[in-house]
């Protein structure tokens, strides 16, 4: 596998086409992080991390009682292994106006563009969520 966020957000998407309650992923430290990113958004309600068998259980979340309806409607990978996409703390107006959240991976961790516009951190940008 060469880029693990993409298949992070990949079986997330697919999970939530398929209306699964739980979908698994291979384990990582970057995929714990990212994760508690979203978790702390509201947009997964909550994961956990099964270390013998290396993997993560991320529980999905839908609003709309019955009709299941996903709490993240939009999945979207910015930055590539082919193509790192960076932008600058004066630059991060474009991230930050979006619908959704813009998760970034700064010197100070990751991080939403938004806290990273308060902390004046640039970085590169992994993913869009909205």
């Amino acid at each position: 596998m060469t880029d693990p966020i993409a298949d992070l957000l990949t079986r997330m998407r697919n999970g939530l086409k398929a209306r699964h309650e739980v979908v698994s992923v291979t384990n990582s430290r970057l995929k714990r992080v990212l994760l508690d990113v979203l978790k702390e958004k509201s947009f997964i309600n909550d994961y956990s991390v099964n270390e013998k068998e290396n993997k993560i259980e991320v529980r999905l979340k839908y609003v709309g009682g019955r009709k299941k309806i996903p709490a993240m409607l939009e999945l979207k990978r910015v930055s590539r292994p082919g193509r790192r996409i960076y932008v600058s703390s004066r630059n991060l107006d474009q991230y930050v106006d979006s619908l959704g959240v813009s998760v970034l991976s700064t010197p100070l961790g990751l991080m939403t563009a938004l806290e990273a516009q308060e902390k004046k951190a640039g970085g590169e940008v992994l993913c869009t969520i909205g």
